[in-house]
C-alpha cells in the first residue's frame, strides 16, 4: 500500500488531479490495476488517504515544539521552534501540499482528526501562554487561536508561492510576528 501511495502522490504532484489517472498510478506503484482497486476503489481515495497521511506527518513534525511549550520555554526557544515546525510541515511537497488542499475531499474522522489537532494545539499554546511572564496577553485562549491560526495561513501560503524568499527570510518575519504579537515588544 506504501508504494501505491508514493506512486499516486508523485502521479498528482506530476499531472495534477484531473489528468492523474489510477492506471498510471498502478503503473507507477508496480502492481495491478486491481490490486490498487483493493485498497482504493477511486482517485478521491487516494487523495483522501494522502491527506489523512499529511495531517499525521504535521502532527509528528509539531511533537517539538509542543514539548518545549510544554517544558515552559521562554518566547525567544519556543516561537522559533514553532514556526521552523510550522514551514517545514507545508514546505514539504508543496505541489501535493496545494494538490491536497484543494482538491483532496475530506471526510468526517479527517475532519474530527484536523478539529482534534487544532484544539489541542490552541490549547498548549495557550496554557504557555499564560504560564510566560514575557508574554503579555489578556486572553492567552484568544491570542493562541489568532497566533496559531495566523501561523498556519501564513506558512501554508509561503508553500505555496516560493516567490516569498528564502525559508529562512520567511520563518524570521513569522517569528517576529508572534514575538511582537504575543510579547508587545517591537
Amino acid at each position: 500500500m506504501r508504494a501505491i501511495l508514493e506512486a499516486a502522490a508523485r502521479i498528482f504532484e506530476e499531472r495534477g488531479t484531473t489528468a492523474a489517472t489510477t492506471d498510471a498510478i498502478a503503473e507507477r506503484a508496480g502492481v495491478s490495476i486491481g490490486s490498487l482497486y483493493q485498497y482504493f476503489p477511486n482517485k478521491d481515495a487516494l487523495l483522501a488517504t494522502l491527506s489523512g497521511c499529511h495531517l499525521l506527518a504535521a502532527q509528528a513534525g509539531l511533537e517539538p515544539a509542543w514539548a518545549l511549550l510544554d517544558a515552559n520555554a521562554p518566547a525567544a526557544t519556543a516561537i522559533p521552534a514553532l514556526v521552523r515546525a510550522m514551514v517545514d510541515s507545508h514546505a514539504q511537497r508543496p505541489r501535493l501540499n496545494r494538490i491536497l488542499f484543494a482538491d483532496a475531499p475530506i471526510d468526517s474522522d479527517q475532519l474530527r482528526a484536523l478539529g482534534a489537532l487544532h484544539r489541542a494545539s490552541c490549547d498548549r499554546i495557550a496554557r504557555w501562554i499564560a504560564a510566560r511572564p514575557e508574554l503579555r496577553c489578556a486572553d492567552p485562549a484568544l491570542a493562541a487561536r489568532v497566533g496559531f491560526d495566523a501561523l498556519t495561513a501564513l506558512a501554508h501560503g509561503f508553500a505555496l508561492d516560493r516567490r516569498v524568499g528564502p525559508v529562512a527570510r520567511r520563518e524570521e518575519e513569522l517569528v517576529c510576528l508572534l514575538r511582537r504579537y504575543w510579547t508587545g515588544a517591537p
